[in-house]
Formats: C-alpha cells, sequence, structure tokens
C-alpha cells in the first residue's frame, strides 16, 4: 500500500513539473496580437499600417511579402509604441499591384540564429483603379520670355489602393513639360480630387521660327517604381489653331512743341488676342506726310508679349527722338505688328496732329 502511494505521489510530482513548465514556457512565449490595419501614405510611400500589442522577452519582427511572393519590407516592432508601418513597394511614390500580401510577424532569438513565426495574416486587394475627366490647360504668365501651362485633371479612384500619378506634354515628341519627382502625387482609395501642374513650360522659339507646334499632347502615368516604370492610363491631344491679334484704338498725346513742332510722342495701342496661342513679336510704327516720313517706333520696333490666349492689352512707349520737330496737321499712320519676317497686323489710318 506504502507502494502504491509513493508511485503516485512521483507520478503527481512529475505532473506538477510538467505543469509549472509549461507554464513558465506559456509565460515566457512571444504574444502577438494585431489589433487594427489599414494602408495609408507615409512618406511618400504606401503602406500597410498596424496597430497591435506585444508580450514577448524576445525581438519582434514584421516582415511584408508581395503578390509574388517576395518580401518587400521587414522591421522590427516596438512592443511600447504599437504602430508600425510596412512599406507595399520597394521605392517612394510607387503604385502597388493589386494581389495577396501577407504579413509574417517572427520571434528573433539565440543571437538572430533562431526565428520562430508567431503571426500570419494574407491581405488580398483588387488594386487602384483611376478615372480621369476634364483634363485641361491654361495659359500663364511667367518669369521667363515664354509663357507657362497649367494642367490639371480630376482624377477619382474607385480601387483599394493608393495610386501615383504624374504627367507630361510633348510636342511632335520632344518632351517639353514632365513633373519633377516632387510633384508625382498620391491619390488614395475612394477620393476624387483635382490634380496640376502649375509652371509647365512651353518653348515657342521654334514656333516663332515657323515650325507647326499646333498638337500639345498630355498623358498621364502611374508610377511603378524603377524596376517597371511608368503605365500610360490617359492620353489627349489639343490641337490649336494659333494666335490671332488684334488692334484697337490707337493713342498718341504730343508734347514738346518747339521751332514749329513737336519733340515727343506717347503712343498707347490696344491689342487683343483673340486666337488659342500666345503671341510674341514687335509693333513698327510710321507717320508720313507729303513724302516725309518720321518713325514712331525704335527703328528695331517695340517688343511685344506673350500675349496669351484671350487677353487684352495696351502697349505703350514714348518716342522723342525724330528728324525733326513733327508739325502740326494730317498725316498717314502705318502700325505693323510682326512676328520675326511673318507680318501679323498691318494697320493704315489718317491721324490728325493737333496745333498746340
Amino acid at each position: 500500500m506504502e507502494k502504491k502511494i509513493l508511485v503516485a505521489l512521483v507520478i503527481a510530482s512529475v505532473a506538477i513539473v510538467i505543469a509549472v513548465t509549461f507554464i513558465l514556457l506559456e509565460m515566457k512565449r512571444s504574444k502577438f496580437e494585431l489589433k487594427e490595419w489599414k494602408v495609408v501614405v507615409s512618406d511618400s510611400t504606401v503602406c500597410l499600417q498596424i496597430k497591435y500589442s506585444i508580450s514577448t522577452e524576445y525581438i519582434i519582427y514584421a516582415g511584408l511579402r508581395g503578390p509574388d511572393g517576395e518580401p518587400i519590407s521587414s522591421l522590427p516592432l516596438d512592443p511600447y509604441k504599437n504602430i508600425a508601418y510596412l512599406p507595399m513597394t520597394s521605392s517612394s511614390k510607387t503604385t502597388p499591384v493589386g494581389g495577396e500580401y501577407r504579413l509574417i510577424v517572427e520571434e528573433i532569438s539565440e543571437g538572430y540564429t533562431k526565428h520562430r513565426k508567431i503571426f500570419e495574416k494574407t491581405f488580398t486587394f483588387a488594386g487602384p483603379k483611376i478615372d480621369v475627366k476634364n483634363l485641361q490647360l491654361e495659359w500663364r504668365k511667367s518669369a521667363r520670355i515664354y509663357p507657362a501651362m497649367k494642367i490639371s485633371a480630376e482624377i477619382s479612384n474607385s480601387g483599394d489602393l493608393p495610386a501615383f500619378i504624374f504627367g507630361e506634354g510633348k510636342i511632335q515628341g520632344t518632351t517639353i513639360g514632365v513633373s519633377a519627382d516632387s510633384e508625382v502625387m498620391p491619390v488614395l482609395p475612394g477620393e476624387k480630387t483635382t490634380i496640376s501642374w502649375e509652371e509647365v513650360f512651353y518653348d515657342l522659339s521654334d514656333f516663332y521660327r515657323g515650325k507647326d507646334l499646333s498638337n500639345f499632347i498630355v498623358k498621364l502615368y502611374l508610377s511603378k517604381g524603377w524596376k517597371e516604370g511608368a503605365e500610360k492610363i490617359y492620353e489627349k491631344t489639343f490641337t490649336f489653331s494659333g494666335p490671332k491679334i488684334v488692334v484697337g484704338n490707337i493713342e498718341i498725346k504730343w508734347s514738346g512743341y518747339e521751332s514749329g513742332g513737336y519733340t515727343s510722342a506717347e503712343v498707347k495701342v490696344e491689342v487683343s488676342n483673340t486666337g488659342d496661342f500666345p503671341e510674341i513679336g514687335y509693333i513698327m510704327a510710321t507717320i508720313s506726310r507729303e513724302g516725309r516720313s518720321e518713325l514712331l517706333a525704335p527703328l528695331l520696333g517695340i517688343k511685344f508679349g506673350p500675349i496669351l490666349p484671350g487677353e487684352k492689352t495696351t502697349l505703350s512707349w514714348e518716342r522723342n527722338v525724330f528728324l525733326r520737330p513733327v508739325e502740326p496737321g494730317i498725316y498717314t499712320l502705318k502700325l505693323e505688328m510682326w512676328r520675326r519676317q511673318t507680318l501679323l497686323v498691318e494697320r493704315t489710318l489718317t491721324i490728325t496732329v493737333p496745333a498746340p
């Protein structure tokens, strides 16, 4: 009987030791709980944001694998911070692809030699779905001699992942305005927004040398990283008929009367552009009477522009260099506006130089 009792005590003792050992191991075992997750854009990078709780004595790493099964990102989890951002792409300002992404959380021990998976979850995304509407151009003045354009478009993303978009403009195969890296713009899932490129410079020098620049092509792309480059999602061609300069009212004020005539004139010419393309050029003006003529503008003309489509402006200058004073009387005024060797406008009218 005593032997049976002894055996029972030994068995009970072993069971207690095993139970305590198991409890101690369970207490030492790392525990991870995913409390919340969402896809966000952080520091221009699409990330899987996770909120979590950890109970551990070891280093815990979280890693994310993409639809191709390859690792994308990995980072240690701070047990006190309880939030982490795992990039879903290998570079910033890159659009992630749709598919399955696997979050794997591992316990690292024994000098980084032992890895034990303590959590895994798969996230499935269809990817971004972009719609482009109302792509527009707006001519603008710039600090340069040539004008700039603002390109804007209404963008919506009905997908479940963010998209990074950039645009470019081309004339006859030559890129004249490509968005800088800082202008690559994110569009979040469910978002409807207007994106724009404010300073797309339009170099008109070839146009003023007679080259056809009437077709301007705008393309929008998804930025897909340095490996895959970009995916074109939208294209629109704008065809310009060209500028059309119209001369309005002409006003001349004479001053400095001496020796029977005027020595100075202030000239104002109203000019408008009713076309759809900017104009740059120079204006010439002369007055004549009885075989005698005087330049009412400098020999090389008065430069003007750019005059933007729909713009109305007044060109003004002062002329105080005459061969001899301009006497009162009736004169013929000839005004010409040129683009290099191309005559844009020629207007001839009769004017009266009044008596003082």
